[in-house]
């Protein structure tokens, strides 16, 4: 059934830092007979002369929906008008909208935000409730404002974080639950009055830089492996390990055994890896030395083995 809104999209839907994304909710908006008028994306000029490489772009050129990279949106209003939408949808954009983009819209912008507003509003939402151990995150449907994630909210809920989960696999399911909501939200829009937040009680993410990715074993081992699911993709954990630059994409915490924070531990009969970090012990599951392939702590064992041997400061087992 065709639906009355005409939709002009903004973002590129992905929700966390490196995570892989399909196009949830602009599939979904087709799919459901919405008239999406264009697709407005925030690209880097080396990010887009590979655009077509996003799934996003793909699916807008397939529908021959018009694509455009618009780096300074506030210049670019009458181009916008031109699109004659009456509602925007932004997931992801990468970059605040000027009210004077918002007010082109009779009915503004609406946008998902992987938190439960007004906690954990900015751009690092999915990454920040990975770091801080949060037991449950959620998504809102909001109206857009030119304050960060300031706007009234038209829905919300609240999704339960399962133990250990990746960065991916979260960022998925709020994804997906963010979907739904938003179609629903359109659907009944006419007769949605969007709740104020109480911007007394905002928190807000940090931006995440390369930086961070790298291991500090002073910290907890539980902190560390948070920040290595946080981190996957990017900027990715890292540390150097038997004189080798290691990317450590898994990790699990284990007992510590009293030395000092860093001190490696390798035990050839478990094929285990473990490094001393503050009380506890973290141990990496998996792991990639750079410029090689990704592979578990006993396969690097047995390719390493001489090297491992021959490290100052492991304790060998």
């Amino acid at each position: 059934m065709k639906k009355s809104l005409r939709i002009v999209f903004f973002g590129n839907e992905k929700i966390a830092t490196g995570v892989e994304s399909e196009p949830l909710v602009f599939k979904a908006l087709v799919d459901q007979g919405y008239d999406v008028a264009a697709l407005v994306i925030h690209a880097s000029e080396t990010t887009s002369r590979n655009r077509k490489h996003e799934p996003i772009v793909h699916e807008a050129e397939k529908h021959g929906i018009p694509v455009l990279n618009l780096h300074k949106l506030g210049d670019e209003i009458e181009t916008l008008k031109d699109f004659r939408g009456d509602i925007g949808v932004l997931i992801a954009y990468g970059k605040i909208i000027p009210a004077s983009v918002i007010d082109i819209f009779p009915r503004g912008i609406i946008n998902i935000h992987p938190s439960l507003l007004p906690s954990y509003r900015g751009s690092t939402p999915v990454e920040t409730a990975i770091l801080d151990g949060l037991p449950a995150t959620g998504v809102s449907v909001m109206q857009l404002a030119p304050e960060m994630d300031a706007g009234p909210v038209y829905a919300q809920k609240k999704l339960t974080i399962p133990m250990s989960i990746s960065k991916q696999e979260l960022s998925g399911m709020l994804h997906e639950l963010g979907r739904d909501m938003i179609v629903k939200v359109l659907d009944g829009i006419e007769d949605l009055e969007p709740e104020q937040q109480n911007h007394s009680k905002a928190t807000f993410c940090g931006q995440i830089e390369k930086k961070d990715g790298l291991l500090d074993f002073t910290k907890s081992a539980e902190m560390l492996e948070r920040e290595i699911r946080a981190y996957a993709g990017w900027p990715k954990s890292s540390c150097t390990m038997f004189g080798l630059d290691i990317t450590v994409h898994e990790a699990k915490v284990v007992s510590g055994w009293g030395s000092l924070p860093g001190t490696i531990r390798v035990d050839f009969g478990t094929k285990q890896i473990a490094v001393q970090c503050n009380k506890s012990g973290l141990s990496i599951e998996t792991l990639q030395p750079s410029g090689k392939k990704t592979m578990d702590a006993a396969a690097f064992l047995n390719g390493y083995k001489q090297l491992v041997l021959n490290s100052e400061g492991a304790e060998i087992f």
